[in-house]
């Protein structure tokens, strides 16, 4: 049985793109447009996750698929993105996209992170994904 995270915080747009913007390695200009993007338009914010394949992204902002690729990889490095599901490739020719979910660096954690370990009733508990989902929800 999950047992819900305690004194959740909702995910804020701003705060989030905030944390990127001020970031001290951030990324360049067009990878933070990407990162804005996947933010914006991809992300459901009660639940801080969402899904978006590399050439949805690439579409969206015009950017090229390697810079997309950049920008997640830079924010998974700084703590940012987790990706919870990988996308992939049909059988059909269609394709899935893979699924984010959005987080704080650990100086600033303001959401469970999967993987992260937590205290519940004074025993350790490692957070996995469905205990982060149904904590946000």
């Amino acid at each position: 049985m999950a047992r819900k995270v305690a004194s959740l915080k909702p995910l804020s747009v701003a705060e989030w793109i905030g944390a990127v913007q001020r970031h001290p390695d951030r990324p360049a200009a067009n990878q933070r447009d990407v990162l804005t993007a996947l933010a914006v338009q991809f992300i459901d914010w009660r639940t801080g996750t969402g899904y978006a394949s590399l050439e949805m992204l690439s579409d969206f902002c015009g950017a090229s698929r390697a810079t997309v690729q950049r920008s997640l990889k830079w924010g998974a490095d700084a703590g940012l993105i987790i990706r919870t599901k990988r996308g992939h490739s049909m059988i059909n020719g269609g394709s899935v996209a893979s699924e984010y979910l959005l987080t704080f660096p650990a100086s600033t954690q303001q959401r469970p992170v999967v993987g992260a370990v937590t205290t519940v009733n004074g025993a350790p508990q490692v957070l996995n994904r469905q205990t982060v989902v149904e904590a946000v929800a």
